[in-house]
């Protein structure tokens, strides 16, 4: 059934201003024609009033702008969707029988055939992504049915969609949640359940939970998640392997109902570097899977945690909120000298020797002119030349002179006017003009907010030098803005001070006024993280998506490049080669990255079989080497695709319900006949067609004014 419909419209917002203006046409053409001289039959003086105002009337429709609308009414019959899952889950074999012949059977029955009779039937396959029709082969490495249904819900309009048909075990495993893009749907979804829902025989390493970061000689707790369905008082061992060697074992006992046993391995690693562990699981005769009995985790080994020394005359507030904020992190180990008492027991003196002083990745100095005095400042200042790191937090209590004070101020950014000593004022503090490019204040919104920090109550006059960066500043009484936090890089060490004092108040008074210490946290994390991070940056660093990946995932590796000035570089050729670790016979494939930009470049591999890998790269611009770059990365037995074997009915049905829909089992699928009602739609189409510019218009107008002006001749009004 179709229905049509014509008008006219004006898109003229101004129509008021036409309508006048087409009654003084109207008025015009009377008063003109009214009478004539010489005098005029009156039906030649109607004749030539009406053509006038045709043409007047003709030129004021044209600026009007009128357009002619078409609307249509179609009735059309919506159409069903046939959504089949592709996935290698799809293939298994369970009580209810092999799930792909279920599908094969679905597809080719009689009930989606009189289904199409009825609705036009448009049929996708998906697995990780929405696919053309082909006859399933059910090879999706994974399955993600969020991703598949949003994919479908873009093209929704256009296949004018009635309903959708899933025919799935319901296992998504990856992407986006199918439960809250359904409820998007504006037309229901019927899942149709292939599979056994309860589990089959199966025994997995589920999770292995770890510390991904740990210290050589310092020991390290790997946790097992094991997990048995219909396997109920087996014993099984369960293995803790690094570089195919078994380091560890535990005997338990699998559960029968997909409960978890936990195992618990401790370790020391004796080396730095990545470091994969694999927790393995005996293959039971009568398992159905036998892919998910090993799972593995890479866990980065450091040489040691970086030790700070906290040293001071004596505690208060600013020495307890800096050991807090220090402590924050757990790769660092803190220390605490206290002249005055009250320290570790191991520090009953302040380290002097350039041995005990090198055992300290920085040093922190709060109230310290008991300390600064004598020899120490002299090892202090060498310290530092040689590789240390120094902040020092300024005080009315952080100098007293004495010999090597001046060697030690050398090494710090700023120069100190000791002479003028620690001056009381109220200091405002605001951002500093080095502050907008450095790491360290590289704080969403801190130029904005470090200005509502509470003011020092004194602070040490001082002029910056040539290398320091100034990233805080405090005004004075006389407007004149003066370095707060200024840190600098002392040939192979860094130093960092702050001028004025208390600086406890930023992390503790912002609660008072409705604020949090965000500013202060995050000002100290990275300033202690910079302090510390001396180590040589690699300009060519090469970077796997994930250090584990499960068999079937596609794998993603990217390469970051910077120059000598650490900008990026563009327009680089990476090439990759991809290797089987420790193996003779294999040379690997290569392949070439490509740019994403701002120095970053980047590739996937579709997957990869179960093993470890080497990933070796070399970049180059122009032919110039710009060096190379080494990464590793796991692959595992593991597939995401078989972590749940069994049919998840419970999904299946939650989509359905969302939508209004319904859930069936495979076998009861003629109920498809009476579920499937879907009532024809009108679709109301518009189309307009501008007529100002159209020829007939212009025509008449022409026509119009000659008839009008012959008119006229023969009445001698020329």
């Amino acid at each position: 059934m179709e229905s049509q419909l014509w008008q006219i419209v004006f898109r003229d917002p101004n129509k008021l201003a036409l309508i006048i203006a087409l009654i003084i046409g109207a008025v015009g053409a009377f008063l003109v024609y009214r009478s004539t001289n010489p005098d005029t039959p009156r039906a030649r003086r109607i004749a030539m009033a009406i053509l006038r105002f045709i043409a007047v009337a003709v030129i004021i429709f044209s600026l009007a702008d009128p357009v002619i609308r078409a609307i249509r009414n179609r009735e059309i019959t919506p159409s069903v969707v046939l959504l089949v899952d592709n996935s290698q889950s799809m293939s298994i074999v369970d009580n209810t029988g092999d799930r792909s012949v279920k599908v094969s059977e679905i597809i080719s029955s009689k009930v989606l055939k009189n289904i199409s009779e009825k609705y036009p039937i448009h049929k996708f396959l998906f697995s990780d992504s929405l696919y053309k029709w082909k006859e399933p082969d059910f090879s999706g490495q994974i399955t993600s049915m969020g991703i598949a249904l949003s994919e479908l819900l873009d093209t929704a309009e256009k296949l004018e969609i009635g309903a959708v048909l899933i025919l799935s075990d319901g296992q998504n495993n990856i992407g986006v949640d199918p439960e809250i893009v359904a409820m998007s749907f504006p037309f229901p979804i019927h899942t149709i359940g292939i599979g056994d829902p309860n589990p089959m025989p199966d025994a997995m390493v589920s999770e292995i939970v770890a510390n991904p970061v740990a210290y050589v000689g310092e020991e390290l707790t790997v946790f097992a998640n094991i997990r048995g369905w219909r396997l109920g008082g087996t014993q099984v061992n369960a293995q803790l392997i690094e570089s195919g060697k078994m380091i560890g074992s535990q005997q338990i006992e699998l559960p029968n109902e997909g409960q978890v046993v936990t195992c618990k391995y401790k370790i020391e690693p004796k080396k730095p570097g990545t470091k994969y562990y694999t927790i393995r699981i005996p293959i039971l005769q009568n398992e159905v899977l036998k892919n998910n009995n090993e799972k593995s985790v890479a866990i980065k080994v450091l040489p040691s945690r970086k030790e700070v020394l906290i040293a001071c005359d004596y505690l208060s507030w600013d020495v307890t909120f800096w050991k807090r904020a220090i402590e924050r992190d757990p790769n660092i180990k803190t220390s605490l000298f206290v002249k005055q008492g009250v320290g570790q027991y191991n520090l009953r003196r302040m380290p002097s020797r350039k041995e005990d002083l090198q055992h300290y990745a920085l040093i922190v100095l709060i109230n310290s002119a008991e300390i600064l005095t004598g020899d120490i400042t002299k090892r202090l200042a060498e310290y530092v030349h040689s590789g240390g790191s120094i902040l020092l937090i300024g005080s009315e209590n952080s100098f007293r002179g004495g010999p090597g004070i001046r060697e030690f101020i050398g090494i710090l950014p700023v120069n100190l006017n000791l002479s003028r000593g620690f001056v009381f004022m109220d200091i405002p503090v605001s951002s500093g003009p080095d502050a907008l490019t450095h790491p360290i204040t590289s704080i969403e919104g801190f130029a904005r907010e470090v200005s509502s920090l509470p003011p020092l109550k004194g602070m040490f006059f001082s002029a910056p030098k040539e290398n320091s960066k100034i990233l805080m500043v405090g005004k004075t009484a006389d407007g004149i803005d003066l370095p707060i936090l200024a840190v600098s890089e002392i040939e192979l060490g860094r130093s960092a001070i702050i001028t004025g004092s208390p600086t406890w108040k930023w992390g503790f008074l912002p609660f008072a006024y409705g604020r949090d210490d965000r500013i202060f946290r995050n000002l100290s994390r990275n300033l202690i993280q910079y302090l510390l991070a001396k180590e040589k940056i690699d300009r060519f660093a090469i970077i796997p998506g994930k250090k584990v990946y499960s068999s079937g995932e596609p794998v993603y590796i990217s390469a970051a490049l910077r120059d000598e000035s650490n900008k990026p570089v563009s327009g680089a050729i990476v090439n990759i080669n991809v290797s089987l670790k420790d193996s003779v016979d294999d040379e690997g494939f290569d392949f070439e990255l490509s740019e994403v930009g701002e120095g970053v470049y980047e590739a996937s591999i579709p997957s990869l079989a179960p093993g470890i890998y080497d990933i070796n790269g070399t970049a180059q611009v122009e032919s110039k080497s710009l060096g190379k770059a080494k990464s590793s990365l796991v692959v595992e037995r593991f597939k995401l695709e078989f972590a749940r074997t069994n049919q998840d009915d419970a999904l299946l049905k939650i989509i359905s319900q969302q939508t209004a829909g319904k859930y069936i089992l495979s076998d009861s699928i003629y109920k498809l006949l009476d579920i499937i009602k879907i009532k024809n739609k009108i679709r109301t189409e518009s189309s307009e067609h501008e007529l100002w510019s159209w020829p007939i218009l212009l025509f008449i107008v022409i026509i119009a004014l000659g008839l009008e002006w012959i008119l006229r001749k023969k009445s001698n009004l020329l």
